[in-house]
């Protein structure tokens, strides 16, 4: 639905509410736009969770743009575009409907409705039942993906969970001690953490903190200020050092089996949680499970207990064990696979772990879409 116009000013939504960093929050952008002279007036997006709205923060730009005075003159012949319905209920800031109204503004543009079954159309009828011209439609695929994540954790409770890997072009998936660090190049690794810098949880294994002994901050050029997620370890037998540079602060969950209620592990649990303030939660294994996936740890026991806490998009950064269990257990639901152009040769035969992790990739995921980032290729799966 909608013209070829509206679809225009719907991209200039989309294109503002990516700038935002709004978790758990959806990504919303609002433009205002003047419907005699087909001019922006006022526009703005929901930067962060607690902070305005939008809608509000066209609202408020239009009155800076032009005077308040002009700006209320101008709303009654204006339209605003917006890529999810106002809002009409109250959270941590006032419904956006009564923003809209309060405004005057003529008429309304949104790309999908909310997918809060308990809020789901009631912006719009608040709107028409006011008077106000509303047209629904316009983008809304572009507007599901961009919101993916917080369309899952409303219709389910669960987060979308994102898989990150970088493989060369023979295969492989991990370095060994004496090739580069590093598989895909500088805008790749750019890319992931501006990912990063959107959502709420970062999960790994056990096996890269002990091989790798990464920090998981988030690190972004200039002054450019990032936000570091929730880093979850999944640590099944719970042999995390304490020393380990995912442990540096409070901002940090080790998720283990249920080897943690005795022995070493559960002296080691106890020093994590009072010592170090690090929230430890015990987890089942998965319980009907292939030979393959013996000793594993149930994935949707763990995201289930991310999205009740509030996180709608994990980033899993793993190795290729890990990232094969969340394929195989079905809690994938994209995988990002940046493929280098060079080839790391036949000095050594592909792991146990990385075949496993083929199979997976081949057997459960498509391809959706590809890109090139730098010098690497990148490829989008989603679930078959």
């Amino acid at each position: 639905m909608g013209s070829l116009e509206d679809c225009h000013f719907m991209s200039r939504c989309l294109h503002l509410a990516a700038r935002g960093r709004p978790a758990p929050n959806p990504f919303v952008g609002a433009v205002i736009v003047d419907d005699k002279s087909k001019k922006i007036i006022g526009e703005g997006f929901h930067r962060k969770a607690g902070e305005p709205h939008a809608e509000v923060e066209a609202i408020n730009d239009a009155c800076r743009r032009l005077g308040r005075k002009r700006a209320h003159l101008l709303f009654p012949n204006s339209t605003l575009y917006v890529n999810l319905e106002p809002c009409n209920h109250f959270g941590r800031v006032p419904p956006c409907t009564k923003a809209i109204l309060k405004a005057g503004i003529g008429r309304v543009v949104f790309a999908m409705k909310d997918p809060n079954p308990k809020v789901k159309g009631g912006g719009e009828k608040e709107l028409k039942k006011a008077g106000v011209k509303t047209v629904f439609g316009v983008l809304r695929s572009e507007a599901r993906e961009i919101n993916k994540a917080f369309v899952k954790h409303a219709k389910t409770g669960m987060p979308f969970v994102t898989l990150k890997m970088a493989q060369t072009a023979d295969g492989r998936f991990i370095t060994r001690p004496d090739e580069p660090r590093w598989i895909s190049g500088p805008q790749a690794r750019l890319m992931v953490h501006r990912l990063r810098n959107q959502v709420g949880a970062l999960v790994i294994g056990i096996g890269t903190v002990l091989a790798d002994n990464p920090q998981l901050t988030t690190r972004l050029p200039g002054k450019e200020k990032g936000h570091d997620p929730l880093r979850v370890i999944i640590d099944p037998e719970l042999r995390v050092p304490l020393n380990a540079k995912v442990l540096k602060d409070r901002n940090a969950l080790v998720v283990c089996g249920q080897e943690a209620r005795a022995g070493e592990a559960k002296k080691r649990k106890e020093t994590l949680e009072r010592k170090k303030k690090i929230e430890v939660w015990i987890v089942p294994d998965i319980k009907k499970r292939p030979a393959a996936q013996h000793g594993q740890l149930d994935l949707s026991a763990v995201l289930k207990h991310l999205g009740k806490c509030g996180t709608n998009h994990v980033l899993c950064e793993g190795g290729p064990s890990l990232a094969a269990s969340f394929i195989e257990q079905k809690q994938a639901d994209e995988l990002m696979l940046f493929v280098a152009s060079k080839r790391r040769g036949k000095k050594y035969p592909p792991s146990p772990s990385e075949l496993r992790l083929s199979r997976a990739i081949s057997k459960s995921m498509r391809t959706v879409l590809t890109q090139n980032v730098g010098n690497d290729l990148l490829v989008i799966g989603r679930q078959k």
